[in-house]
C-alpha cells in the first residue's frame, strides 16, 4: 500500500478544514480592539449641569463638545486640573483606564438652544481670557 503525498498546511488550515487556532487569535485581537475602544468611548463620567458650570466657573476645562444628534455634552479639562486631587480621584474611582486626553466628563441636555444660552451666560461671568468656546458634532450610533 503506497502512503499519501503529505499535503502542507496552508495559513488557514487544510484543504477542506479550518485551523481554529488562527480563528481563536483573531476573535482574542477583535475582543482587545472593542474593549479598548468602547472603554475609551464610554470612559467620561456622567456629571449634572451645575457641576459642569462650577468646572466652567473655576477655569479648569479646556474643551466642550457638544453632540447635537445625542443631546449630550463632552468635557475635557485642562491638565493643570487633572492635577487636582478632586479630579484625578474622581476620574481614577470612576474608571482606572481612563482616557488622559479626555473626555473626562459627559452630561445630557434637555436641548441644544437652552444649552447654548446657558453657555454663553456663564462665559459672560468670565474675563475674556477665560472665555473658551465649543464645538459642535453629531455622531453615528456606531
Amino acid at each position: 500500500m503506497a502512503d499519501k503525498p503529505r499535503q502542507k498546511k496552508n495559513f488557514m488550515g487544510g484543504p477542506g478544514r479550518s485551523n481554529y487556532q488562527v480563528w481563536v487569535i483573531v476573535v482574542l485581537i477583535a475582543s482587545v480592539l472593542g474593549f479598548t475602544y468602547l472603554s475609551n468611548s464610554n470612559s467620561a463620567k456622567e456629571i449634572t449641569d451645575k457641576q459642569f458650570e462650577e468646572m466652567l466657573l473655576r477655569n479648569d476645562v479646556q474643551f466642550v463638545l457638544l453632540i447635537k444628534n445625542k443631546d449630550m455634552v463632552e468635557v475635557t479639562l485642562k491638565e493643570e486640573a487633572l492635577q487636582n486631587a478632586k479630579y484625578r480621584i474622581d476620574l481614577e474611582n470612576t474608571n482606572p483606564f481612563n482616557n488622559q486626553a479626555g473626555p473626562h466628563y459627559k452630561f445630557r441636555i434637555v436641548d441644544t438652544k437652552i444649552f447654548v444660552d446657558n453657555f454663553n451666560r456663564i462665559q459672560e461671568q468670565l474675563p475674556e481670557e477665560q472665555r473658551i468656546g465649543y464645538k459642535v458634532e453629531e455622531r453615528s450610533d456606531f
